[in-house]
């Protein structure tokens, strides 16, 4: 397996985005709009993929502030479920944003109500109440990296 960053609308980001839109868009009857994949532009597009560079997993990252970031749209491939990947590729997100810093990072996201504990088991704490989002319960959480 290879975890790496891939550039905004290359082959490899478009892959991501096909596995995104099948994970977590289609159970929900939605599909990605231009101007929400115009918006991603400027994010990180993190990957995991096999020895045949098909995209198995992936991530966005979207910078918010100076040493804020926001985790998107995480998911790993049915077949690839279960098998650490979700959490290696969390692992290179940390190291590639902790590189050669030398003060905290603050990181958020807004987790599905059914992963919020696999968040917890990486560190994130849940903050706030509750809330709806794309019609479904979520949970902000967040962590800080380089205390």
């Amino acid at each position: 397996m290879k975890l790496g960053i891939v550039p905004y609308d290359s082959k490899s980001y478009w892959q991501a985005v096909h596995l995104r839109n099948e994970l977590l868009r289609k159970p929900l009857k939605m599909k990605f709009n231009t101007k929400e994949l115009d918006a991603e532009e400027n994010q990180f597009h993190f990957v995991a993929m096999n020895e045949d560079f098909e995209v198995i997993a992936t991530t966005l990252v979207q910078p918010l502030e100076i040493k804020k970031f926001k985790i998107r749209q995480v998911c790993v491939k049915q077949s690839q479920q279960g098998k650490g990947i979700g959490t290696q590729l969390y692992e290179f997100v940390e190291s590639y944003l902790l590189h050669d810093v030398s003060t905290p990072i603050f990181l958020e996201l807004h987790a599905r109500e059914n992963v919020i504990h696999y968040y917890e088991g990486l560190g994130f704490n849940q903050s706030g109440d509750r809330f709806i989002e794309i019609g479904i319960p979520h949970q902000k959480m967040t962590k800080v990296l380089g205390k």
